[in-house]
């Protein structure tokens, strides 16, 4: 569709695309981490691929957020200071 081709010719639409959808699919798969025993979250195909799609949403807005900290960072010392 034509949103679909707009965000992957637009890298921050698509980067903030996928932080959203992450998050979305981090904060609906917590809960699993609460409800589902531990072997079952190991051991279990579907389950495993569950919590596997979470941890992977987890990585990414950590590494997006660690990347904007750091940016941020940069930027601001490389800001002259008023004396």
């Amino acid at each position: 569709s034509k949103l679909e081709n707009s965000l992957r010719d637009d890298s921050k639409l698509y980067n903030s695309d996928r932080f959203a959808r992450s998050l979305i699919v981090y904060m609906r798969g917590a809960i699993l981490f609460q409800l589902i025993h531990p072997f079952l979250r190991n051991y279990v195909p579907y389950f495993k691929n569950k919590i596997n799609d979470v941890l992977e949403s987890r990585d990414y807005i950590l590494k997006t957020l660690n990347n904007m900290i750091e940016k941020r960072n940069s930027d601001f010392t490389n800001i002259p200071q008023k004396l």
